[in-house]
């Protein structure tokens, strides 16, 4: 084909996307006008034929905004919950782990049941003798090592398959880390809040000039380097250009507009990709385009120098979307890249190709194939309150418009009661008096002239007053501002004012900051299908089709965990913290709580650093070596509680010596005593004997063995004495090691 075919061709492809674009432009007209009205109401402002026509009629202009600080604590309640200090809104799971942990549940069973039937076998086999039994249960026992080995290999697998997938996260996560994710984010859900509508785009790559210092030769020189690096990138909504559907899936393409002026087109030869001869000729002829005339409505909102304009802007056009096999083509022989004959051998005519073209004022500035290899759209749009069959939702301006107009229009009615009512109305007979100094406005100690003298009964100045509805009209406003804090989902509660008759109980209270976070929870949801999951999951699939690191590449599912764990993180952390102190120490429950992973769940409730507060597990090991090798030193506390329990151990061994030495001279004193009524007994009986003619011998013979018995006696009761004795100081020295028991000494 000629050039100038070519030149047609591609001219032809390039109108056709022009007038697409205006197309959506004019079509999305309606919904901008609605935008400025939000934000209007966002800065307290009316709308500009609304305020002049409260000028003509000199009525009041008063504007209570409860629409700006509604939008602002939601936009922060939704970046506290969705962006933590030490934990992310999104997470990533190895797929074959379901259908692994499921294969090994069927070998534990398998097991099982070869093992049963092995026992049964062998035992069957030893009672009857049977040598075919015999084999048959060798045999079972080599299905029981098979299963083992096939067990082994699965729990392999799933291991294999965790690690992978870790490493996947991490490099995902370095990757939003470099590209700003949060703030783009935060970028995000601020215009959503209101506006109603946010967009990410991503991934990107090669999206901005890279600078680097490289060594040369002469020294280190500044050298532009492409970074093949995967970054997500914040759309200004008022920039994008969707088809007319409801999900973004269904979107034929999409159109990113990019306002630039010549220092900003210039800069663009520094990004890798673009056709630097494009933009020679781009430059060589003045921007054709006013800047979008919101721009200068939005510049109003917030500037009191209203008369400052904005020059020309160049509009260049970034699509993002398919094309047939012809424009495809020309696309390629326009801006010839290495591989193009391939693509186009391989195409077919039942697969959609995506590109990337960027494009102004019939110029060709970049192509290139849609970066993903699955054809997932690379926009993510995200909405406080969707919108039936629409793209772009509500923000939080629009859901309170009635209840802020309601309020305006109760405040303004009472400025201009109070306006009326706060003197009275005058009338004056001006044929029958006339003003000393010949002007007709009241003032104190003013002269007044009677022309025919003052009549009797009449009145010549006369007052009449204006009711007013003071009590009437603030309680409309007070019913407006509890439709906005009904209708915006954001009370005082939440905002952090507990307000008059609220629960001070602790689990009132959180069942009533769980109720207020209900709305929360269906916003941050959307944030977690519209945004998260699927920005994630292109992150995957770009870096399995384009990641040189295979040891992160494998078959994972992406989760969203915003609404499910960054919610009501306060009540989370009592939760987790109570629980710890109840079924801690249980003998039941304890044994099965990972205290750990307990006190890492506590700390990121409380959004607390793991890494600063929780000593590692290598840290722990060290600790534990450290305190085997050098035991801590005994603390003072400790070591004077010994002290006294030696010394009061010193006394009770000094008392019991005492006691000892007493007990031995009573025993002395009651054997002396024994002899002496020994002695005298004899005298008795010898004086009885002499007296009955008794035989001295037999009484005497009958004393010994009454003695002796009484004798036996004495020491048994000496012995459980000294017995009794013994146990009683044995408790008391317990007593002062353990503490006093209840009931025991004092």
């Amino acid at each position: 084909m000629s050039d100038k075919s070519l030149s047609d061709r591609l001219g032809g492809l390039l109108g056709s996307l022009d007038q697409k674009v205006k197309e959506r432009v004019s079509n999305r007209s309606g919904i901008e006008q609605r935008w400025l009205e939000d934000l209007r109401a966002y800065h307290g402002q009316y709308d500009p034929d609304v305020a002049s026509k409260l000028k003509a009629e000199e009525r009041s202009a008063l504007f209570i905004n409860m629409v700006g600080p509604k939008t602002d604590a939601v936009i922060a309640k939704l970046e506290d919950l969705l962006f933590p200090t030490d934990d992310s809104n999104w997470d990533i799971g190895p797929s074959p782990v379901p259908v692994l942990s499921e294969s090994a549940a069927k070998a534990v069973k398998a097991k099982e049941e070869a093992q049963q039937q092995r026992d049964q076998m062998a035992e069957q086999a030893i009672a009857e003798q049977n040598p075919d039994l015999a084999v048959q249960a060798l045999q079972a026992e080599e299905q029981v090592s098979r299963i083992d080995e096939a067990m082994k290999e699965l729990h392999k697998q799933q291991e294999e398959a965790k690690d992978r997938c870790n490493r996947m996260k991490s490099e995902i996560e370095d990757q939003l880390s470099a590209s700003s994710y949060q703030a783009e984010c935060r970028d995000l859900i601020e215009q959503a809040g209101k506006l109603g509508t946010g967009v990410l785009k991503g991934p990107v790559v090669n999206d901005k000039a890279k600078w680097r210092w490289l060594e040369g030769e002469g020294g280190h020189q500044l050298t532009n380097v492409a970074e093949n690096r995967p970054a997500a990138r914040f759309v200004d909504v008022w920039n994008f250009f969707p088809g007319e559907v409801g999900k973004v899936e269904d979107s034929e393409g999409f159109f990113e507009r990019h306002l630039l002026n010549k220092h900003q087109i210039r800069k663009l030869k520094n990004v890798p990709g673009f056709n630097e001869d494009a933009l020679r000729r781009l430059i060589k002829e003045d921007p054709r385009d006013n800047p979008p005339s919101y721009l200068q409505q939005i510049k109003e909102l917030g500037d009191s120098n209203k008369s400052g304009t904005r020059g020309k802007l160049y509009h260049v056009w970034e699509y993002n979307g398919p094309v047939d096999e012809d424009d495809l083509t020309t696309l390629m022989e326009a801006l010839p890249q290495e591989g193009d004959a391939d693509i186009l051998n391989e195409l077919d005519p039942l697969e959609e190709l995506h590109v990337v073209i960027w494009f102004c004022d019939g110029q060709l500035l970049k192509f290139e194939l849609h970066p993903l290899d699955t054809g997932d759209p690379i926009y993510s749009v995200f909405n406080i309150k969707k919108a039936e069959g629409s793209l772009f939702g509500y923000g939080i301006p629009r859901m309170l418009w009635m209840a802020q107009d309601m309020l305006n229009s109760g405040a303004r009615a009472m400025m201009d009661n109070a306006d009326k009512t706060v003197g009275p109305q005058i009338v004056i007979d001006r044929t029958r008096i006339t003003p000393a100094d010949n002007k007709w406005d009241l003032k104190p100690f003013k002269i007044w002239y009677s022309n025919d003298g003052i009549p009797k009964d009449e009145r010549i100045f006369d007052m009449f007053h204006i009711d007013g509805h003071q009590t009437e009209l603030a309680n409309i406003m007070a019913i407006a501002k509890q439709n906005i804090d009904e209708e915006s989902g954001l009370p005082k509660l939440a905002q952090g004012e507990q307000g008059s008759g609220v629960t001070r109980t602790f689990n009132g209270m959180a069942l009533l900051i769980n109720a207020t976070n209900v709305v929360f929870k269906r916003i941050v949801r959307n944030f977690d299908d519209d945004i998260s999951v699927p920005t994630i999951r292109r992150f995957y699939h770009w870096n399995m089709q384009f990641s040189n690191e295979e040891a992160i590449k494998g078959d994972y599912e992406v989760a969203a965990r915003g609404s499910s764990v960054l919610l009501v993180r306060e009540i989370q952390a009592q939760n987790l913290m109570s629980a710890a102190e109840k079924f801690g120490n249980h003998p039941v429950y304890g044994p099965i709580i990972k205290p750990r992973e307990m006190v890492e769940e506590a700390f990121k409730s409380m959004s607390l650093p793991i890494n600063i507060c929780l000593k590692t597990e290598d840290e722990l090991k060290k600790d534990a070596e450290e305190a085997k090798n050098n035991p801590p030193p005994i603390p003072p506390e400790v070591e004077i509680k010994q002290q006294e329990l030696q010394l009061e151990q010193m006394r009770m061994e000094a008392q019991q010596a005492k006691d000892q030495a007493e007990l031995a001279d009573r025993q002395q004193e009651r054997q002396a005593r024994i002899q002496i009524a020994v002695l005298e007994r004899e005298t008795r009986i010898l004086m009885l004997a002499e007296k009955s003619n008794i035989e001295l011998e037999k009484i005497r013979a009958n004393s010994e063995t009454a003695i002796a018995a009484a004798m036996t006696k004495l020491q048994d009761s000496r012995e459980e004495r000294q017995h009794k004795k013994e146990q009683l100081a044995g408790e008391v020295q317990a007593t002062l090691i353990t503490g006093q028991a209840s009931g025991g000494l004092a």
